[in-house]
């Protein structure tokens, strides 16, 4: 077992041991979990009983009595026994216990190497979880359809007639668009899940990476289809917004082409362009998520870079006067195509080596997210 030296420098940083108290003091305000319970499954989960935090313990720090373990090890046995209670929803969670489900699964999958005292069997199971769609999301899911007047065999079939191949039960891709600074590219995971015939629709989850919090972000939704397109739709797990995704009806493709309305890492709402590339990453901590400068994926985004731009052309709003003469727009840009060609009729000024016309709106595209202050 590693020093209590050792625990209480891996507890402090990143707020872990805050999130484990915190994360306990709102599953039992939520559940009403008993301390012993508690006690009970980290015996069971981890093969050193000192790892259990003990129910006095707990109580007094549900009290507000005590502020946190003075046996940094318990702090592993009690996030692995909060873990295993919030695999499972309850109809009493609030919304944030969704985010802590998160923190903690995050805490253990990524820091498998701290808790070898912890059954591997537990571990597999935490980070199958982070991989699902709850029941409750269902539910409302097929309300909501039905308020809509969407009939069940148009939800099962949108996924076989727009994403299958060769029998697959989920359809995975790396998605892509622009960050709202211009010149950043943001690199996300997305799976879209084969209709389960219990309830026979089609959900969707997304992974994005968070440059706050070192962490991805989740969202969890559903696919709905309308006549001429498809809408994925579905909030983030900790409630702080909801993304739409919509692209055209097609048939099974490498590459689909969609809009986005969603948010930024500081929850700023965004819409974008955003493409999907069927990738054979299973899982999204393999997947090399994150916010990334945009010459630095050019070997992935170079087939479909135009694609990802908003192009915002302008139109003025008078006639431009150029010596003496009024111009309609379109005359004006070819005015200054003339003005920049040299003695030879070659241009004299070049982007890429392609004649550049600073009067002409189809130069500018936004390689950037429409944030909501823009325009």
């Amino acid at each position: 077992m590693p020093d209590d030296q050792d625990f209480e420098s891996f507890w402090a940083r990143e707020n872990r041991a805050r999130i484990v108290l915190e994360t306990l003091k709102e599953l039992h305000a939520a559940r009403g979990i008993a301390a012993e319970r508690l006690q009970r499954i980290a015996v069971k989960n981890c093969s050193d009983p000192a790892y259990a935090p003990h129910p006095q313990t707990m109580r007094r720090i549900l009290d507000g009595k005590r502020d946190g373990f003075q046996k940094m090890e318990q702090y592993s046995g009690l996030l692995v026994a909060l873990s295993i209670l919030l695999q499972n929803d309850h109809p009493n969670d609030p919304p944030g216990l969704a985010l802590r489900r998160e923190q903690i699964a995050e805490i253990l999958t990524r820091h498998e190497d701290r808790f070898p005292q912890i059954s591997k069997e537990t571990l597999r199971k935490q980070a199958k979880r982070t991989d699902t769609i709850t029941p409750s999301l269902v539910a409302g899911a097929m309300e909501f359809m039905r308020g809509l007047g969407i009939d069940r065999a148009r939800l099962s079939d949108v996924y076989s007639e727009m994403f299958m191949e060769a029998d697959e039960p989920a359809a995975r891709f790396m998605c892509y668009r622009y960050h709202s600074k211009p010149g950043q590219v943001v690199k996300s995971f997305l799976i879209i899940r084969a209709p389960n015939p219990a309830y026979g629709i089609s959900v969707f989850s997304n992974f994005v990476y968070d440059s706050n919090s070192n962490l991805p972000r989740r969202v969890e939704g559903i696919v709905l289809p309308m006549r001429e397109h498809i809408y994925l739709l579905g909030p983030s797990i900790d409630g702080s917004g909801l993304k739409i995704i919509l692209m055209n009806r097609s048939r099974p493709s490498k590459r689909y082409y969609s809009l986005l309305m969603s948010m930024d890492e500081d929850f700023a709402p965004i819409c974008a362009r955003f493409v999907l590339v069927r990738t054979k990453f299973q899982d999204h901590e393999s997947a090399g998520m994150g916010i990334y400068d945009e010459v630095a994926l050019e070997g992935e985004i170079s087939e479909f870079r135009e694609s990802m731009k908003n192009v915002i052309p302008f139109r003025l709003l008078q006639n431009v006067v150029f010596d003496g003469r009024e111009l309609e727009q379109s005359a004006m840009v070819d005015e200054v195509r003339r003005l920049l060609l040299g003695e030879g009729g070659e241009a004299r000024m070049t982007l890429g080596g392609q004649p550049f016309n600073p009067a002409a709106s189809s130069q500018y595209p936004y390689n950037a997210a429409l944030g909501i202050g823009h325009g």
